[in-house]
């Protein structure tokens, strides 16, 4: 089966993007996010929206609060 190359890159080359271009975003993006990168970015942003209990164990645990 055949493909255009625009349905294998990213819907955004459909946008008359230069491949390049494309390339160049996707190498800036980094690797793939871990599910533990994903867990300390939402503790982070909601630190405050935790019990005191849960955060008093994250802090003990040294989970970064």
């Amino acid at each position: 089966m055949n493909m255009p190359v625009t349905h294998v890159l990213h819907p955004m080359a459909e946008r008359n993007r230069p491949l390049w271009r494309e390339i160049l975003d996707t190498v800036m993006q980094g690797g793939p996010r871990t599910a533990a990168d994903q867990v300390t970015e939402y503790l982070a942003r909601h630190q405050y929206d935790l019990a005191p209990a849960v955060r008093i164990e994250l802090e003990r645990r040294h989970v970064c609060v």
